[in-house]
């Protein structure tokens, strides 16, 4: 059956499946062959880094198989993996489309890489350097990457259905207000402040060596990662009369949806790697989100049709006080008509 005839859910799916894992396994498997059948006729130890001057840097002849297979196709497979259950489910985006072709691009460069850092040992050539290994593995990781996103089909916005949340009743003299954080899950924080850790470490090792452009470069960065792991790891929440108000922890960035801007407001299930391409302030084609964890979020619909999504423990309660921020906000604009 030709797939005109077939279940156009089906091909969107098995499309997937056939870019996201089939390639990866297929490239990968034949790249680990070709590095066994040269590795044969090699030294045990091998080139493992080629530096300005020349090789610098040696390992076991392993090292590239491992290499193939952790980066060609277990990364990948995590990659694509991530998007199969949302195509399952029915979802549709061109985050979910973009998953499996990122793992056939990725899965390309770490294969035709690590081959071909294996190859040009082969004969006396090896220490001429392996500039067009890096530049035909990149190169080809592209190619691969764009021939698998066009090899989908074409995916409009399906996302989610959020679950409707009862307004909270207010009485006419009472004010309802929800004021409180979204956190970054803690496996994520203990990578963030590790990374932080590790690269202040290597700051002050650097300073040490009295290497300065080296220290200064490495401080930098780790001056950078420290206020990026600040700005993401805690935001403040606030939803009262005036709208939906949410603010990193440094103040920066901050978004505001104005009450008269709210259309809808539910709770959703939020996988972040699949939906938004990770965690973090993600913005993606009809939605912004703040994805700290995978799991429970809010969702505001604003009057443009654009969502907000937060993930956020408590999200029902705040749904629920939005509502009925919203429903006042109904109520007046009637009595004002009516006016």
């Amino acid at each position: 059956m030709s797939d005109t005839h077939r279940n156009p859910a089906d091909r969107v799916l098995r499309r997937a499946v056939d870019v996201g894992l089939l390639v990866p396994a297929l490239l990968t498997g034949a790249a680990i062959a070709l590095q066994l059948v040269a590795i044969d006729d090699l030294a045990q130890q091998l080139v493992t880094h080629w530096g300005p001057e020349g090789p610098d840097g040696y390992g076991p002849a392993w090292v590239y198989p491992v290499m193939t297979l952790l980066g060609g196709l277990v990364l990948p497979s995590l990659l694509a993996g991530s998007a199969m259950r949302p195509l399952a489910r029915g979802e549709r985006s061109p985050m979910l489309r973009l998953m499996p072709a990122l793992a056939a691009s990725l899965a390309t460069l770490f294969s035709a890489l690590a081959t071909g850092m294996v190859l040009t040992q082969v004969g006396p050539s090896f220490d001429a350097g392996v500039g067009w290994v890096l530049a035909l593995a990149f190169g080809a990781a592209g190619v691969v990457g764009w021939v698998a996103w066009a090899a989908q089909p074409s995916q409009d916005v399906i996302v989610p259905a959020a679950l409707p949340v009862d307004a909270l009743g207010a009485g006419p003299h009472e004010r309802l207000a929800w004021i409180g954080r979204a956190e970054l899950g803690k496996g994520a924080g203990a990578a963030l402040v590790s990374a932080c850790v590790l690269l202040a470490g290597l700051a002050v090792w650097t300073w040490a060596l009295a290497d300065v452009v080296a220290a200064a470069i490495t401080t930098g960065v780790a001056i950078l990662v420290a206020l990026l792991a600040a700005a993401m790891t805690v935001f403040h929440v606030r939803a009262d009369r005036t709208g939906l108000t949410v603010r990193s922890a440094v103040g920066f960035p901050r978004f505001t949806i104005p009450a008269a801007d709210i259309a809808s407001v539910g709770v959703i299930d939020v996988a972040g790697l699949a939906h938004f391409g990770g965690w973090g302030v993600r913005v993606i084609p009809g939605a912004t989100g703040v994805i700290l964890r995978n799991g429970t979020a809010l969702e505001v619909t604003r009057g443009s049709g654009r969502r907000f999504v937060l993930t956020l423990d408590d999200a029902a309660t705040v749904a629920a006080v939005l509502g009925a921020v919203r429903a006042s906000q109904a109520g007046g604009a009637r009595d004002a008509d009516q006016d």
